[in-house]
């Protein structure tokens, strides 16, 4: 696993090719091509938070991927 800090982030980020990848995902999810399942999430109370994972697939890129929030 690689984790990143917000400034390495950014210093890697192209807007450009963001919006490219956004209107494919977009085009797929329109046409009923993506896959993305419903959020799953474990309460975490002593912390008042929660950690939750969103996995999908997205045919026009070849990705198999998950969104993690806390």
């Amino acid at each position: 696993m690689l984790v990143l800090s917000r400034t390495q982030v950014e210093a890697l980020f192209d807007v450009n090719v963001l919006i490219d990848a956004l209107a494919a995902a977009m085009t797929d999810l329109s046409a009923g091509r993506a896959s993305i399942a419903d959020r799953v999430a474990a309460q975490l109370a002593d912390r008042d938070g929660i950690l939750a994972a969103i996995p999908g697939y997205l045919p026009s890129a070849g990705m198999l991927m998950t969104k993690l929030a806390f």
